[in-house]
């Protein structure tokens, strides 16, 4: 689902999207917006470069504003999200909120304090209630999505979260077939495949750090932990670039995340998958604790080839003692 950048050119799809979805409002009895929409109004927030489209089915079928928000640094507010009538009740509100909290890490909205159903919608999209607060006659409720990850530092590298500008450095390492080998991600053919796995790198539900050098600031690599919902447990991921091999700068990285997701998050279990084939891989999992379970038949595909995968994994108490000798 394409979300761009609205332009001067859009102001009358963008005020169509406006007004259709005010008029289907008041008709329900719901006096959120003024209507008809000031024009005005609407083209600087285009001039700006606040105000979205999003895509959906060949045509325009909603529009948003992201703001900085004036309550932390970098911080941003989500707003004056309009869906047209015709295509509402389709997940496109979940959708879209899923994907603006991976376009920017801290990013705040609120709605009138009242608005039972919509604080719900909300909280089940990721988002966590601040508090309510005076807005000229009524009361809002802010919530706020932060996805923001902590800088962590081992002897020789540093790890922070991927960003966009990340992707010259991880396109020279994806684009290499021997770090691909054994990687069910695709050879990396130009940078616009990079910059768009940068975007799903980036969503909610998983944790990726760009692994760097200390000194030049160079990506050489990626680490990450995905988190099931609920469940108390995540996988573990990682990539390195070729020159940077045999160094046992991955096992810096690895115990680093492990750390983390023990100590930080809270988890119960870590677990990782690798290919029989990859011996370097289990090993360096062997190294950092984390004990064989079982193999997955058929559980990656690689280069348009089905491999098994081994899964490894680690538990609280186990890493617990491994930290404590």
């Amino acid at each position: 689902m394409p979300i761009r950048l609205a332009t001067s050119d859009d102001l009358s799809m963008v005020m169509e999207i406006l007004n259709l979805t005010t008029l289907d409002l008041l008709e329900k009895g719901i006096y959120q917006w003024e209507h008809p929409w000031d024009e005005a109004l609407v083209l600087e927030q285009i001039n700006r470069q606040e105000l979205h489209l999003v895509r959906f089915k060949q045509r325009d079928v909603a529009a948003f504003v992201l703001s900085p928000a004036q309550i932390e640094p970098d911080s941003w507010y989500f707003k004056q999200f309009a869906i047209l009538p015709e295509f509402q009740r389709q997940f496109l509100g979940s959708m879209v909120m899923y994907l603006v909290r991976g376009m920017h890490d801290l990013l705040y909205l609120d709605c009138y304090a009242g608005a039972e159903g919509l604080k719900q919608f909300y909280r089940s999209c990721g988002f966590e209630e601040v508090g309510d607060f005076p807005e000229n006659d009524y009361e809002i409720t802010r919530f706020k999505s932060d996805t923001r990850l902590p800088v962590l530092e081992t002897d020789r590298l540093m790890l922070r979260k991927i960003q966009p500008a990340d992707s010259p450095d991880m396109f020279e390492y994806l684009s290499d077939p021997e770090v691909m080998k054994f990687i069910d991600w695709d050879l990396q053919k130009n940078i616009s495949q990079t910059e768009f796995l940068i975007k799903e790198m980036r969503s909610p539900e998983i944790k990726m750090w760009a692994i760097l050098e200390p000194g030049s600031g160079k990506m050489i690599g990626n680490i990450s932990l995905c988190e099931g919902q609920g469940t108390g447990h995540a996988e573990l991921g990682f990539n390195l670039a070729r020159s940077y091999w045999n160094q046992g700068l991955m096992t810096e990285a690895v115990n680093a995340i492990l750390n983390f997701g023990f100590v930080e998050m809270g988890l119960e279990g870590i677990t990782a998958r690798t290919v029989p084939e990859n011996k370097a891989c289990a090993k360096l999992l062997e190294k950092v604790g984390m004990v064989y379970e079982c193999r997955l038949m058929s559980d990656a595909w690689i280069n348009g080839q089905a491999f098994d995968t081994l899964k490894y994994a680690i538990y609280r108490e186990e890493y617990r003692k491994e930290v404590n000798g």
